[in-house]
């Protein structure tokens, strides 16, 4: 026995199931000559896994369960929705961080001397724009408890950067 009258029919057709009603059974039930192996191989080409079996005497029985299948077009939304908003998050963090930055006393200070101090405006020629902090350039931006180093500087005619580096005593 393979399923019972309420059984997907296409399904019972591939294991070469017949619908029949047994002497004394109240039921119908589909049969199918192949061996358990044969059926248990087939079901899981048709996505089934078994998830339990029980023996009583002679006879087996196996449970199997079949997830429901999942569309790509929904696949494709979550992923879409899951990429925009974490790539939304990153960008707004970086921001986050660079507009602390941009607020610390001593880089207002170091904007304050270079734009006030013209032989630092002649050297480095204007105009200058106020660039964003590279946050994964740890070579060149960093701040702990006593240095701070913040490379933030750019030109309209070059890309060069200026950096600026104070260390606290």
């Amino acid at each position: 026995m393979v399923g019972d009258g309420e059984s997907d029919a296409k399904l019972m057709e591939k294991l070469e199931a017949k619908l029949m009603k047994q002497l004394g059974n109240e039921f119908q039930e589909y049969i199918t000559k192949w061996s358990p192996r044969k059926v248990l191989n087939q079901l899981e080409k048709e996505g089934w896994q078994v998830v339990a079996m029980a023996g009583i005497g002679q006879t087996c029985a196996w449970t199997l369960y079949k997830a429901d299948p999942v569309q790509t077009t929904t696949l494709v939304k979550v992923a879409a929705g899951v990429f925009v908003m974490g790539s939304t998050g990153l960008y707004l963090a970086q921001k986050s961080v660079q507009w602390k930055v941009r607020k610390l006393p001593h880089y207002n200070e170091s904007l304050k001397i270079v734009f006030e101090h013209p032989k630092a405006l002649e050297a480095i020629g204007a105009p200058i724009s106020v660039g964003s902090v590279e946050l994964s350039d740890r070579v060149h931006n960093y701040v702990d408890k006593t240095t701070s180093r913040v490379s933030s500087f750019s030109f309209f005619s070059f890309d060069n950067y200026v950096y600026f580096s104070y260390e606290f005593l």
